[in-house]
């Protein structure tokens, strides 16, 4: 049981080094829509120097509009 521990652990750190290391400073030039229709591109919602958190979802995901 503790060896599944530790294995599944390991793989979860590498996972998340492989990410760190791939991953882009910034987010690549993208259009999406808002709930009200609008065109909006993400370099006029993101902040430097803050997080902002993105959530896709799907307009026929019941969980996913529910969240």
């Amino acid at each position: 049981m503790m060896s599944a521990v530790i294995r599944i652990t390991f793989i979860i750190l590498l996972v998340a080094s492989i990410n760190f290391v791939y991953a882009q400073e910034q987010i690549p030039q993208v259009t999406v829509k808002s709930l009200e229709g609008q065109s909006i591109q993400f370099n006029e919602v993101m902040i430097p120097g803050q997080i902002t958190i993105v959530s896709f979802w799907a307009t026929w995901c019941a969980p996913c509009k529910k969240s």
